[in-house]
């Protein structure tokens, strides 16, 4: 699985990074920026509707997990692993992400405890590798307006990235890069993220909060329609 992640991550950022790199040193316009800054922006709308969704989508009923998601012992221990693997047996790739997500909430330190490969390998796959392979076709047959490059690979970057930002959120110790992109308000701070866990109902986004206004109409609207609603908060 190391290896396979290893693959993944130096695929996506030759895919990716090698984009921005041709755009801002082969082909530089102002205009490239300003599609970065778009992008960016749209990452974080991206990344606060898909965790509205993760949060608030019921998981599938499935034997064990309501229990599962209650368990008061220590994680860390043979105990659990073991009871995790029994429960999680035929739940499939959709229900352990949902349910992987909901635990965040009374455990938000777990999810700061994951590697940066376990964070981004469901991004990778559903969306991160097929979306680079895709875009790179798209421009290579295409002539595509650099500003648009540069917003769609921005917009791609922070998809795939917002779960380890979001994870740098519940860890002490983080990078230097990480405080420095926070300082420049690239990547939100946990601060601005700790409105969202005192509430469960706002602020929503993971990649720089840009968008929570946006993102907190959308949530809501999706509330008073009955679409979301809070019983899907914890497994059942």
């Amino acid at each position: 699985m190391a290896r396979l992640d290893a693959l993944l991550l130096s695929v996506f950022g030759l895919l990716v990074l090698g984009d921005l790199a041709w755009l801002f040193v082969a082909a530089p316009t102002p205009w490239s920026v300003v599609g970065a800054f778009v992008g960016w922006y749209f990452a974080d709308v991206l990344s606060g509707v898909v965790h509205f969704l993760l949060d608030y989508l019921p998981c599938p009923e499935h034997p064990g997990l309501a229990e599962l998601f209650a368990y008061e012992g220590s994680r860390g221990e043979a105990e659990y692993e073991a009871r995790r693997r029994e429960v999680m047996k035929g739940l499939g790739p959709y229900g352990t992400i949902l349910f992987d997500f909901k635990c965040h909430h009374p455990r938000p330190n777990v999810l700061g405890r994951r590697t940066l490969a376990v964070l981004v390998r469901p991004a990778l796959i559903f969306g991160g590798i097929p979306g680079a392979l895709a875009m790179n076709v798209l421009f290579a047959t295409l002539p595509v307006p650099a500003p648009i490059i540069a917003a769609l690979d921005t917009l791609l970057l922070g998809g795939v990235l917002s779960q380890y930002i979001h994870g740098t959120l519940h860890r002490r110790h983080n990078p230097w890069f990480v405080g420095l992109l926070r300082r420049l308000r690239l990547w939100i701070g946990a601060d601005a993220h700790g409105v969202h866990h005192a509430t469960l109902d706002r602020d929503f986004a993971t990649v720089n909060g840009w968008s929570n206004p946006m993102v907190n109409r959308m949530f809501a609207l999706c509330r008073t329609r009955g679409w979301l609603r809070d019983e899907g908060l914890e497994p059942r």
